[in-house]
């Protein structure tokens, strides 16, 4: 009798299971707790990689006659942060500097055409990291250099499409 009843796994007066279902059921609710911190975690390091990205944390997107703010996917954030590091450790490991289309090309790699069409307009670094690291290029239209016109008063801006904007001139 004892044997039927471990292979049909059913009480063979009562014909019902044995209730197991209170211990599976807390084992559930703590795996998904777990899994749940565990997500909570990533996403929150995620917002901190984000922070270290050159695009704005928080983007503005409009879509549908409304505008709304839009993150970088998870994917994107750490394409983006793969070639930011590879791109400043290149500069630093060749002692050199990019263009401003150049820099755009190697962050944008592997990234999306939205992403890489952000970084041309949306692109941010601060200012000592934007001496060191993006060239000065020669501007066409007012012939004067980067390094002299840092305060960016007599630039017109338009010598790239999107440098107006990387460079902080209105």
């Amino acid at each position: 009798m004892g044997y039927q009843w471990a292979i049909s796994s059913t009480c063979p007066i009562c014909q019902s299971r044995p209730r197991t279902e209170p211990a599976t059921s807390s084992r559930r609710t703590k795996a998904n707790q777990r899994e749940r911190n565990r997500m909570h975690g990533l996403n929150d390091a995620l917002d901190r990689l984000r922070s270290c990205v050159p695009l704005p944390q928080q983007l503005t997107v409009t879509r549908c006659d409304h505008t709304a703010p839009q993150k970088l996917s998870k994917i994107e954030t750490l394409r983006l942060a793969r070639n930011y590091i590879w791109a400043l450790s290149e500069a630093l490991r060749e002692d050199r500097r990019y263009g401003f289309e150049e820099l755009v090309a190697i962050l944008g790699m592997r990234l999306s055409p939205n992403t890489c069409n952000l970084l041309r307009t949306r692109m941010t670094l601060d200012g000592e990291l934007r001496v060191g690291l993006v060239e000065p290029c020669q501007c066409r239209r007012c012939s004067t250099t980067r390094n002299e016109i840092f305060g960016l008063d007599g630039c017109c801006g338009l010598c790239v499409t999107g440098e107006a904007d990387f460079w902080g001139i209105e």
